[in-house]
This record gives C-alpha cells, structure tokens and sequence, in this order.
C-alpha cells in the first residue's frame, strides 16, 4: 500500500495524518516530509497514525529521528491516534511511554479531519 501524507495547522501544531505502510521502502522519504513539514509550520508536530496498516523498525527508527529533529527545534512530536498495528510494534520495543498514543486508535476529538493538505503520497 503506498504511503499518503496530509497536513493541517492545528491550534496545539501541525497535525500530520498518514495513511499506508510505513517501512524501509518509504521511510526517507517520509523523514523528509516531517523535516519539510517543521520547517514550514511547526516543530511542534501531532501524528494521527490510525491509518497506518503496517510499520517495521525502520519506520519506528523515522518517528525516533523526527522527535530528536523536533525537540532540537524546541518542538515536539506526539501521537494523536495509532493503529493497532502502530500500538503493537511500539508496546513490542518498549517505546509505549516514549510515544504515548492519546486517543488509541481514535482521532482525538478537537482534530477535525477536514481542511487537510495532501502533501505527499508515494
């Protein structure tokens, strides 16, 4: 499944929702995105991961790098929902408190979905 990212401005950061499969094949890529992402909005970046359908180590890796990324800008990354997916692989590594999941699975209910900028789908 490819990979799609859409961004919105939200009033707490940039919230980022991504849809596919997030692993090696795609994960550059997808770094790069999250760079471009803190660059032009926000450090401060809210992923909504509840449309992942698979991630390995190598994209737990790109969510790792992007919050060192994101706290040397004085920002932040938090995830705002994950799926199941998602919440295995970070219960499976021992990496649940360091991205805790608010809503798990759920969009959170102050993220309206609409309004979204599709900036990448690969």
């Amino acid at each position: 499944m490819d990979l799609t990212v859409r961004v919105r401005c939200g009033d707490h950061g940039t919230v980022v929702q991504v849809d596919g499969d997030l692993d090696f094949q795609d994960v550059e890529s997808f770094q790069k995105i999250l760079l471009h992402v803190m660059r032009a909005y926000s450090p401060r970046l809210l992923l909504d991961l509840a449309g992942v359908s698979f991630m390995d180590c190598a994209g737990l890796r790109a969510l790792l790098i992007t919050r060192r990324r994101a706290e040397m800008r004085k920002g932040s990354v938090r995830l705002v929902a994950a799926s199941a997916t998602v919440r295995r692989v970070l219960t499976a590594t021992g990496m649940k408190d360091v991205f805790p999941v608010w809503g798990y699975g759920e969009t959170a209910p102050s993220l309206n979905l609409q309004g979204f900028r599709l900036i990448a789908g690969f």
